[in-house]
Order: structure tokens, then sequence, then C-alpha cells
């Protein structure tokens, strides 16, 4: 199941901030594989997927982006190649991968 729509109420919160959650997160994650692999949570303002053809498909498709308002790097290194998507992804990761091939690092 994807939505939820006639789902039980889950048992607890998305929120990584949250005690409980921090505590046993596994029985929320359990509910959202069973009743909601796809979920908005208003705390974080950000979608969670569940499962893994959810997430392959969004880590893999060209309908998803890299960008991330939860990314912190952003702040200390400006723009960088994690955060690149497409033609900008290949450019940047062609210029680097020379210098990171098992040979150079070896």
């Amino acid at each position: 199941m994807i939505l939820g729509v006639d789902a039980p109420e889950a048992p607890g919160r998305l929120n990584f901030q949250d005690p409980s959650f921090q505590r046993d997160p596994w029985p929320l994650y359990d509910w959202h594989l069973r009743n909601a692999q796809v979920t908005w949570s208003e705390e974080m303002q950000c979608h969670f997927l569940f499962g893994y053809e959810n997430v392959r498909h969004a880590l893999t498709s060209p309908d998803f982006t890299t960008f991330s308002v939860f990314r912190r790097s952003r702040a200390a290194f400006g723009h960088s190649l994690v955060e690149s998507d497409g033609a900008e992804h290949r450019r940047m990761r062609g210029l680097m991968s020379g210098p990171f091939r098992p040979r150079a690092v070896a």
C-alpha cells in the first residue's frame, strides 16, 4: 500500500527531534511500510519515502532532485557535486573523477 487512506493511526510522529522517535523509531518505520509508504511530515516540512522500490525510484529518477532543505554542507562549502543534478553533476563529476580513480589514490 502506498498511501494509507484507511490506515490506523500512526504510533508516533516523523520528527527526528522527538525523544520517543529517537529512542525507538522502528515501530513507526514498520507502520509506514505497511500503511503509508509515501507521507508528508508537517513538522519537518518534507516527504518521507519508505520501502526499497520507492527510495530507489526517488534516487534514480530524473523526476526528483538532490535539493534538500536539510543539507547543512551548503552553508559551509557552497554548492557542490553532491547537490548537483543532470548535466551539471556529470560535468563536475568528470572534473573530479581522475584524481580519485583507484590508481591515483593508491
